[in-house]
């Protein structure tokens, strides 16, 4: 492969590489948070020398991992490089996302519409309009007299 090849495929629009580091961070937080042996972001600020908080960037921030930690994190988590790139888990997550998003959307629009109904019912209920607050009544508002005000 000569030097021009080489820039084509990074040039090439099926490729998005922005993607593929998210793909990639994304995987590695999940698993990461999946091992039951402790292989957390904190051990693998110690494995590589560095603050957790310096770990948490390289994992949230594109471009800050190295080829060799990617390597070396497959291998303490016994997965391959492949396997950290492929993007089904990150669908598949976004789309429960929108249908939760959806769900949500659906719920408020169910509330708000109870709630319209109920004020409407309570309104031919007593000739009257529903409040929107409840104010006590005179008499028993809290007393101050203990505090010698």
């Amino acid at each position: 492969m000569t030097a021009t090849d080489a820039a084509q495929i990074i040039r090439d629009d099926a490729f998005d590489a922005d993607y593929a580091d998210k793909i990639l961070r994304f995987n590695l937080r999940i698993l990461m948070g999946a091992s039951g042996e402790g292989k957390n972001q904190s051990y693998f600020a110690k494995l590589f020398g560095i603050t957790t908080a310096g770990m948490s960037q390289k994992l949230s921030k594109p471009g800050r991992l190295t080829y060799q930690e990617v390597l070396i994190i497959a291998h303490e988590l016994h997965t391959t490089v492949a396997a950290l790139s492929d993007d089904t888990l990150y669908r598949q997550t976004q789309a429960m996302y929108a249908q939760i998003e959806g769900l949500s959307d659906d719920i408020q629009r169910m509330t708000s519409s109870k709630i319209a109904e109920w004020k409407g019912e309570k309104q031919k209920a007593s000739g009257t309009e529903a409040p929107e607050a409840m104010v006590p009544p005179v008499g028993f508002e809290p007393t101050t007299h203990e505090f010698g005000v």
